[in-house]
């Protein structure tokens, strides 16, 4: 017997030799924590200081699953297997609150007794901080699944509190305590407390409205509610600790405020959590954290010096708290107007106008939020000037040295920095160049910057540009609430003044802490200056980035604050400071040449014989921002035909006719485009030739303004120094004037021609899906651009036919006559009677019905179409859309069931709505 049991030990240890060493560190791993949650729940003391040694073998075990994982599918198949322990997770959750209480207290005896922490209880801090990683890196990696198994663990298992309230009650406990900012102590109770607050940041991400409520009301403050600069968040606490814009505590604080105001409405608008009674409270709360979050983010400028944020974390920081704001206000938009609780809607509007208000009057957080918008220009600007300045010292520097008046610096003087180092010593270089480092913090510091950033950086410029529009959205709507009031005198336009981020657009920007202080005080250019150059800073355009977003929203930022201008001087009583705060504009713009080296560039790639190619590759994006550019330019034309000749022009001065001739160029390519698909089938992609259309569009809408605002005006085309006092009559001579003066003008036979196309492209497309039911949404949308297309081309060639007439030249209206022959006009007239204005216009009513329904909205108050299309208005001087198709989309997801499809229904609703409007216009 005894030889045998030998055998057996020897087979074991040969067994165990040859096996893999991390199966049988995992092996062990796992029973001990098996054995350790046995005695925990077995009715081991609860005393904190008896199950400090519970931690140790769950967090090891904890992290060695979460260091094994990979995927989402490698987390899935750990969940569902049966190897972890039952009740692992709500296990290490329990032990890590029992333990927080006694983290706090030895934090503030530590800071009261000026002695760090035992090595025991940093030990024991830091393997609760890696136990709660690694929940929060499965929840990461493991996707949706692995996230709601997570909060049904932890829900379960007869915890006190819900999981969000455990891990906020924690969070809270061991916020480091001020005072000790670089103590080992400080540092462990901050990592503890930010890996926390990011785990919960990892389950609100698709957590259900009852996790998100239960999350909130840890933040919310009984009481009043409270607006003003005395308000209390329950936020502060941990940006307050959170060292600002530096600490890991505050990324994760604004990390989960900005989980929270992104389902904003949605929880607003949910049954249960608005008959709780609770939402103002929780909105209040909302809005004082985001308050505090807007204190952190000023504290970035000092001395009029913004710091710039160099560092990941710090980059992090900013972007969240800016996507907080931004979530925030998009999210307050729909409660104001359709929410219909009365009180919820007041607390709502305050928050909203204490937000603006804040960034209104707060000058240092503008500078701030308008540096961070313009950041990567600013400091490209700065290192050029940077250069500049150098070159400009040498050149005195060897000047002087020629006139013998030099004190000493070597045998070549200042020159020597733009030497090789061929010409000069090693040591010497070495010298200057430390000495050039100290007087000019600027070029290293800010490539390594870029560098360690780059990407973060261009979404923070996203979403810094991003609330400059919201912000103006907001503006607006603060204006028409005044307008809407009748209040005397016309305090609409003073409002949105007020309101607007218009000014701080207009003002000066702020340099940098990484800008050198000679290229500082160089530094004179306009925010609107910067800002609007990132259409053209090498924007990537075609595909998906964040530099294309931020070139295609510094274009839209450009137009609205144009807007803003042109309503603003409007109601001025005195037409001199019209003047000026137009000229304001064009001023802070930089005159708008370099826009016309932005459109050029984007021409040369959207005309050609590429083309094909070019939009084969995708380039939705650097159409819509051409789209907006032109958008700006045509509402220019009639406000400010200064600004609109630069833009076109390449300058006050200039006429570079380039541009010009490039967008009569993609009008005729349109043409032939649509005669080439109608004449044989499947030869032109339908996407192109939509996006090929809509850019058409807005060139149209351009020679439109033009041709209102000076064809009739301009008088003989051969004599230039006849011209029209407006602006832009020099272009329009240049359009009506071809080589021949003998021969018809150029754009009226382009834009005959392309009426000619559109009309027979309507018909064809009427003909093809005549006999089907419903016609698709993408029809419908086809349809919507062929219709504007005839709308600005038949505008065109009416002031064209006018001017003819009255100078009873270049043959009257001979050059549209063809247009209405026997053939063509039957086309008019299938087209005038193909309408269906009053099915299309119950298209609204029609969704909304069926939309509400089936979220229960039914007969709920302030529910209805006005209000829908105050909460999600139409943006002006754009192409025709029944109300801001992104809001309103997004508030459609947000309230829909799971599940369910809400998008389709609204694409076809808004489709239609704006096929009426088409239709009404071409009428």
């Amino acid at each position: 017997g005894g030889g045998s049991g030998g055998m057996d030990d020897d087979a074991d240890v040969e067994l165990l030799s040859n096996a893999e060493p991390l199966c049988y560190l995992l092996d062990a791993s796992h029973s001990l924590a098996a054995s350790t949650l046995a005695e925990l729940n077995g009715g081991g003391s609860g005393e904190p200081r008896a199950i400090i040694h519970y931690l140790k073998p769950l967090s090891t075990f904890l992290h060695l699953i979460a260091s094994l994982c990979a995927n989402s599918s490698m987390v899935q198949s750990v969940f569902t297997s049966e190897f972890l322990p039952d009740g692992l997770l709500p296990g290490v959750v329990s032990v890590i609150a029992a333990l927080a209480p006694s983290v706090s207290s030895l934090n503030e005896a530590a800071n009261s007794r000026r002695q760090q922490m035992l090595a025991e209880e940093v030990s024991t801090v830091r393997h609760a901080t890696a136990a709660v990683r690694s929940i929060s890196t499965l929840a990461y990696l493991g996707g949706g699944f692995a996230r709601d198994w997570i909060r049904r663990s932890l829900r379960c298992d007869g915890m006190a509190t819900g999981p969000a309230r455990t891990i906020c009650i924690i969070a809270s406990q061991v916020l480091p305590a001020l005072g000790k900012g670089s103590s080992s102590e400080h540092e462990c109770c901050a990592a503890l407390a930010s890996s926390t607050l990011n785990l919960l940041v990892d389950l609100l991400v698709d957590a259900d409205v009852a996790f998100q409520m239960d999350t909130l009301d840890c933040f919310s403050l009984s009481g009043s509610l409270n607006f003003g600069r005395d308000r209390v968040s329950g936020f502060a606490p941990y940006f307050v600790s959170g060292e600002g814009v530096h600490g890991e505590v505050t990324l994760a604080a604004s990390s989960v405020l900005s989980c929270l105001a992104v389902n904003l409405s949605r929880n607003a608008f949910d049954a249960k959590s608005a008959s709780s009674g609770l939402a103002p409270a929780r909105i209040a709360a909302m809005g004082g954290g985001v308050a505090v979050a807007l204190d952190v983010l000023s504290t970035l400028i000092s001395s009029g010096e913004v710091s710039f944020p160099a560092s990941t974390k710090q980059v992090a920081t900013a972007h969240s708290i800016l996507s907080s704001v931004v979530a925030m206000l998009v999210g307050l938009k729909q409660v104001i107007y359709l929410h219909e609780d009365d009180e919820v809607r007041s607390v709502a509007l305050t928050v909203r106008n204490e937000i603006v208000n804040s960034l209104t009057s707060s000058t240092p957080l503008g500078r701030v939020v308008a540096f961070l918008a313009s950041a990567p220009l600013s400091l490209l600007l700065a290192k050029k000037s940077a250069l500049s300045i150098e070159l400009s010292q040498a050149m005195d520097a060897a000047a002087n040295y020629r006139e013998g008046r030099m004190d000493g610096g070597g045998r070549y003087g200042a020159w020597g920095r733009f030497l090789t180092p061929r010409r000069v010593s090693r040591k010497a270089s070495r010298r200057r160049a430390v000495a050039r480092t100290v007087a000019l913090s600027s070029e290293g510091d800010v490539d390594n910057a870029r560098e360690d950033a780059q990407l973060d950086l261009d979404d923070v410029v996203v979403m810094a540009q991003a609330l400059l529009l919201v912000w103006g959205e907001h503006a607006e709507d603060i204006a028409e609430d005044y307008f809407s009031e009748e209040v005397v005198d016309g305090p609409d336009r003073q409002s949105l003044l007020q309101n607007s981020p218009c000014t701080l657009l207009l003002s000066k920007a702020s340099t940098s802490s990484l800008q050198p202080r000679a290229a500082a005080t160089a530094l004179n250019v306009a925010n609107l200056n910067l800002i609007s150059r990132s259409a053209g800073a090498g924007a990537v355009l075609v595909g998906g980035s964040a530099k294309s977003d931020a070139a295609i929203l510094s274009a839209k930022i450009v137009k609205m604050c144009l807007r803003h201008a042109n309503a603003t001087a409007g109601g001025d009583h005195s037409h001199h400071d019209a003047l000026i705060r137009l000229s304001a504009f064009r001023v802070a713009l930089g005159g708008g040449s370099h826009l016309f080296q932005v459109l050029l560039g984007a021409f040369d790639k959207l005309v050609g014989g590429g083309v094909e190619e070019c939009y084969a590759e995708g380039t939705e994006r650097l159409v819509l921002m051409v789209i907006v550019i032109l958008e700006t330019v045509a509402v220019s034309v009639k406000s400010q035909p200064d600004l609109a000749r630069a833009i076109l022009l390449g300058g006050e001065q200039s006429e570079d006719w380039r541009l010009v001739d490039k967008i009569v160029s993609l009008i005729m390519s349109t043409s032939d485009l649509m005669s080439a698909s109608r004449e044989i089938q499947n030869k032109v992609d339908n996407r192109m030739l939509n996006l090929l259309c809509l850019l058409t569009c807005a060139c149209l809408h351009v020679v439109s303004n033009l041709w209102k605002s000076c064809r009739l005006t301009c008088k003989k085309n051969s004599n230039v120094s006849l011209e029209s006092a407006h602006a832009c009559g020099l272009i329009v001579s240049y359009l009506t004037n071809s080589k021949n003066a003998e021969t018809t003008s150029l754009v009226s036979q382009v834009v005959v021609d392309l009426t000619r196309c559109s009309l027979l492209a309507l018909m064809a497309l009427e003909e093809n899906n005549s006999l089907q039911d419903q016609v698709p949404t993408s029809v419908v949308h086809q349809k919507c651009i062929l219709l504007d297309l005839l709308t600005r081309s038949l505008d065109i060639a009416t002031i064209e036919a006018v001017s003819r007439v009255q100078t009873k030249s270049l043959g009257g209206v001979k050059f549209v006559e063809d247009l209405f022959d026997s053939g063509p006009m039957e086309c008019w007239k299938v087209l005038l009677s193909s309408g269906d204005a009053p099915a299309a216009s119950a298209a609204a009513s029609s969704w909304l019905t069926g939309f509400s329904s089936s979220i229960g909205r039914c007969h709920a108050p302030n529910w209805n179409v006005a209000s829908f299309l105050q909460a999600n208005p139409t943006e002006q001087e754009a192409t025709s859309t029944w109300c801001a198709f992104g809001s309103a989309l997004r508030l459609a997801k947000d309230l829909s069931p799971a599940g369910s499809d809400s998008e389709s229904p609204f694409r076809q609703c808004n489709a239609l709505h704006v096929l009426t409007h088409g239709e009404a216009s071409f009428s």
